[in-house]
């Protein structure tokens, strides 16, 4: 068969449900058969975007406990601010924060810590300072 005979003419698809799409109507570069697929496309990919974002938080926070707890493996339980961010700390991850006179009281799964301006202090864990 002669190459200029040969149908390879792109046929527009659907790109939530790969229909093909009619091009009687509408916009002739459009990307999708209808408004529902429209929609279900982008509800979708939101739905991942929300999944990769509580992944995000989790890496975070996962990072942030292993720093603490490498630091109180090592007997520290006091630490200067600019050497926790060296470390790629970042205190604005925790699972718990709260205000107790002029400190800032931050916890990170079992680990408690004070943030002072240029310190982190009071560094434990509270699991093993309880009696059994």
């Amino acid at each position: 068969m002669c190459p200029k005979y040969k149908l390879e003419e792109k046929v527009p698809r659907c790109m939530y449900c790969g229909a093909v799409i009619g091009l009687a109507t509408g916009r002739p570069d459009r990307k999708f058969c209808s408004p529902e697929c429209k929609n279900a496309f982008h509800n979708a990919n939101r739905k991942i975007t929300t999944s990769h974002y509580h992944d995000r938080i989790y890496r975070m926070l996962e990072n942030n406990y292993s720093i603490l707890k490498h630091l109180l493996a090592m007997g520290v339980t006091s630490i200067d601010r600019r050497t926790l961010r060296e470390l790629h700390f970042n205190h604005e991850y925790s699972t718990s924060y709260s205000k107790l006179g002029h400190r800032h009281h931050y916890t990170c799964f079992e680990i408690h810590y004070d943030i002072t301006p240029t310190r982190a202090i009071n560094i434990e864990n509270i699991l093993d300072s309880q009696p059994e």
